[in-house]
């Protein structure tokens, strides 16, 4: 399949989940708690998402040191605004992935910079693979009702717990034999040596990783924060554990590149999940439809940066 069909292929299913989704909501309910927003509420969500944004930006720039690229903070702050802003309208995380590589290309090498995002996309996985887990133990604990046994819950942590374990040694394994396999090759299996040997270089910054790794456990919080602010602004009050139980499953779900920023697969998954645990359609509809709209104000210093760079991500 063409990269063309591809992307109409993600698109239509975007659409056709939303279309779906849609279908079981109450527009008028909706609407009316939209109009009733309380808007301190709706700045303190803003305020969370901004947040989010400079940490991920920190976090990165972790990575980015340990392979000597002239990157400074603000450089990888807009970078990431702009890939961010970028990503809301492209295939999932791979595509947002390439316009970040592409807004700092200038900093060095883009094998490394590649490496960064790379591992960087490695440590995200096993974080959320960790919230994940979390989020069904909590499951398990507090008695809530998914239609699932406990039992299944209880081997699902478990398979996660193990990939978690193996995932990340594994990866620096076969990027070196990858790195090693490339030698003495052609231009462009030699530009992916290079990439894989400075991804299994970064094994030896353990610091860094765990570091990474656990401001990205910490980061994982911020999109349940998000959707239990948005609940408190749309009136609706919900216990903060019920997001700890469904935030970190669906955005695990949402990162599949089946999408377009995750639309559709994102909005039908919480809804699918939050009903599971009592939350009404309507009332998960309209947390998550919030959620999306106070994402796309977040991130429009990101538009605008890429207005102004374009010739730089195109």
């Amino acid at each position: 399949m063409s990269p063309r069909a591809r992307l109409a292929a993600r698109i239509a299913l975007s659409i056709g989940l939303l279309l779906l989704v849609l279908f079981f909501v109450d527009l008028g309910e909706m609407l009316e708690r939209m109009r009733a927003v309380d808007p301190w509420l709706f700045v303190a969500l803003l305020a969370l998402l901004t947040a989010d944004r400079f940490l991920m930006a920190f976090k990165w720039l972790l990575l980015v040191r340990v392979q000597d690229l002239r990157l400074t903070f603000p450089q990888a702050l807009r970078a990431y605004y702009i890939s961010s802003f970028a990503g809301m309208f492209l295939p999932m995380t791979v595509g947002a992935d390439v316009v970040r590589a592409m807004a700092v290309r200038r900093a060095g090498s883009t094998p490394k910079i590649l490496a960064t995002i790379a591992l960087e996309r490695g440590l995200g996985a096993i974080s959320q693979i960790l919230l994940a887990a979390l989020s069904m133990s909590m499951i398990v604990v507090l008695g809530l009702e998914m239609g699932v046994s406990n039992l299944h819950l209880v081997l699902m942590v478990a398979l996660l717990l193990v990939i978690l374990l193996v995932s990340l040694p594994f990866s620096f394994w076969l990027a070196e034999r990858v790195a090693r396999a490339l030698e003495g090759r052609g231009s462009l299996a030699r530009k992916a040596g290079e990439l894989a040997e400075a991804y299994a270089e970064s094994r030896h910054h353990r610091g860094v990783i765990w570091t990474f790794l656990l401001l990205t456990v910490i980061e994982g919080f911020f999109p349940i924060a998000w959707y239990w602010v948005a609940a408190l602004a749309l009136g609706l009050h919900l216990p903060f554990i019920l997001f700890v139980a469904t935030i970190p499953i669906v955005f695990m779900v949402a990162r599949l590149p089946v999408s377009v920023g995750g639309m559709g697969v994102l909005e039908g998954s919480f809804v699918i999940l939050a009903g599971l645990l009592g939350i009404a359609t309507d009332d998960a509809f309209s947390i998550v439809i919030l959620c999306r709209l106070a994402e796309l104000l977040a991130l429009l210093p990101g538009a605008v940066a890429y207005l102004l760079v374009r010739e730089e991500v195109s």
